[in-house]
């Protein structure tokens, strides 16, 4: 089943060619999707935030922010330039912060200031670092591997183990879904804004539990800036879909919004 016929399996599939005059650039389908948040301490996510793009960080109470990690498996025969490329795994790392909500576009659901996104394909890194402005890690033997329930990850490479993901809801259901969210990164001395958009089937809920943890993996500890393992508090949020389903995550073009 090729891509085309895997959305028409989707019958919310919305097509938005362009959100507050940016333009839709890239299409993605991901076969499963990972997306934990985790309790931070607030001033951790500002040491993390370059405090001259005057971005703030997304607090869920007074000195507790959050770090989204996330993971993404994406199908074969997404494309890049006419490229249809394999399949291959891409790992996230984002601080929450407070959203623009000035825009002509739908409330977004979350907004991210983007530390640092990896994956296994140089081709995928080389267009988010050129069409979208982020900063990326490349590791040719990145890799996942799930449990049989396929509701908990473990990713690795042969530098070591990264991050688990391990799913703390006994009876997790399914649901779609489909929203807006924004971005902002740095590159360079350059801060852009962008928007993207998600649909597909997910389990979302906040059950307590032991929900995984991060190594510590050149992907965390080759910045200047390292997060270390023990920074990461509860798990506030859980997001996962299941395995082979047809999930769309689209950008659109990103703005410049200064330069320092």
């Amino acid at each position: 089943m090729n891509l085309e016929q895997k959305r028409s399996l989707n019958p919310k599939y919305q097509d938005v060619r362009q959100v507050d005059g940016m333009q839709l650039v890239i299409d993605w389908n991901i076969r499963q999707q990972f997306a934990f948040m985790f309790e931070i301490d607030t001033q951790i996510a500002r040491d993390h935030i370059p405090p001259e793009t005057r971005l703030q960080p997304y607090e869920i109470r007074p000195g507790v922010s959050l770090m989204f990690l996330g993971y993404n498996d994406y199908n074969p025969g997404n494309m890049i330039n006419g490229e249809a490329l394999p399949a291959f795994d891409e790992i996230t790392r984002f601080f929450m912060v407070q959203p623009n909500l000035s825009l002509s576009m739908p409330i977004p659901r979350f907004t991210f200031y983007v530390h640092r996104i990896g994956s296994n394909n140089k081709t995928f890194n080389r267009q988010e670092e050129d069409l979208l402005h982020l900063p990326s890690f490349y590791s040719s033997s990145l890799k996942a591997e799930t449990d049989e329930s396929k509701t908990c990850l473990k990713v690795y490479d042969e530098q070591g183990p990264v991050r688990e993901f391990i799913n703390t809801h006994p009876e997790p259901s399914f649901l779609y879904d489909a929203f807006f969210g924004q971005y902002y990164t740095m590159q360079e001395n350059n801060l852009y804004f962008g928007v993207w958009y998600w649909s597909g089937k997910i389990c979302i809920h906040q059950k307590k539990g032991y929900a995984g943890k991060i190594y510590e993996h050149p992907f965390l500890t080759d910045l200047k800036k390292t997060i270390q393992p023990g920074d990461l508090g509860d798990c506030y949020m859980q997001m996962f879909s299941a395995y082979d389903e047809n999930l769309v995550q689209r950008f659109y073009q990103p703005k410049l919004i200064r330069s320092f």
